[in-house]
């Protein structure tokens, strides 16, 4: 069960949820929760980084795996050339073709994990997303008073 946050946590993390923010609270117990609070769009955005740099990820927990947009992945440092997206996936919108990457790691917050599997879409993605093959490893995630825990 989530342990409750104190009235000033929470009004920093609904201050911060328009941008996206992450706030991490509550280390005393081992490695320190995630918290992200609802964004004014109703989403949680996770800013995750990797060995390239920084990525603004739309946490779906429908999501198979990390799911880079073609723009991002580059910007992370992958490179795929046109030949690369040989796997497809079913989206909303039909089946597109992604091309399977492994990231040596990936980070939201103090929630760090090793070897995420992930996909680059070739195209359509409006937004990267934080997907099932980082949040299923996690030791627990859960909604509660408008915001996202993540349990590292």
């Amino acid at each position: 069960m989530f342990k409750r946050m104190g009235i000033m946590a929470m009004a920093v993390a609904g201050a911060l949820g328009a941008a996206g923010a992450v706030v991490a609270v509550d280390g005393s117990a081992g490695p320190a929760d995630v918290v992200l609070p609802v964004a004014e769009d109703g989403h949680f955005w996770a800013q995750g980084s990797t060995d390239g740099g920084s990525v603004r990820l739309l946490v779906d927990t429908g999501a198979t795996r990390v799911s880079l947009t073609r723009q991002d992945a580059e910007r992370l440092g992958v490179s795929l050339a046109d030949d690369a997206f040989t796997q497809s996936v079913l989206t909303p919108g039909g089946e597109t073709p992604v091309a399977a990457v492994t990231l040596p790691w990936l980070a939201v917050g103090a929630a760090r994990l090793e070897n995420v599997e992930a996909v680059v879409f070739q195209q359509g993605l409006g937004h990267s997303l934080l997907g099932m093959s980082f949040l299923g490893r996690l030791e627990g995630y859960g909604v509660s008073a408008g915001s996202m825990r993540l349990q590292g």
